[in-house]
């Protein structure tokens, strides 16, 4: 349904848009991966990046729970959404591999690993910014907030490293 959706939206839209960002989840990008490597001339121009982070199968896998006919469609509309893409991005090197073990045709030249980067703050900071204090006491809390040099390796706090807003 929401690659429906999508496909419905985009063929209207897409001398909009540049870049198409989808998650697998649910085969949400199926339909406009699967036309463009089809040749559908609205999307040549379009650059498709599919994210993964746990596809329907593992999901169930994981839950031990037997795959019915809709999950084998949704787990067939995730990797085909994900195969079709110019690039699929994956937080982990564990992942990709997952998928390949499991057939997923997903060449190294079109594959990447993007860490989902967080920088830890202390919870005063994120409590004041409206995040709420879910430290527990004396843990940091992790944010998404990209303003800060996403380079840095470490995940140590420092005085140094905290700004004012005023």
């Amino acid at each position: 349904r929401y690659a429906f959706r999508l496909d419905a939206w985009l063929r209207g839209n897409a001398h909009r848009c540049d870049v198409l960002h989808y998650h697998e989840w649910l085969g949400v990008g199926y339909r406009v991966a699967t036309a463009k490597a089809h040749g559908v001339a609205a999307y040549r121009h379009l650059r498709l990046v599919a994210q993964v982070h746990g596809p329907h199968f593992w999901a169930l896998h994981n839950q031990r729970r037997l795959m019915d006919g809709e999950a084998v469609l949704v787990a067939a509309a995730e990797r085909l959404s994900c195969e079709a893409a110019d690039v699929v991005v994956s937080p982990s090197a564990y992942l990709l591999d997952l998928l390949r073990r499991h057939g997923w045709h997903l060449p190294q030249s079109r594959a990447r690993v993007l860490l989902n980067v967080m920088r830890p703050v202390a919870a005063g900071a994120a409590a004041a910014a409206g995040g709420g204090d879910h430290s527990g006491g004396e843990q940091g809390v992790w944010t998404t907030d990209q303003s800060e040099n996403l380079g840095e390796t470490s995940n140590s706090s420092s005085s140094s490293s905290s700004t004012s807003s005023s």
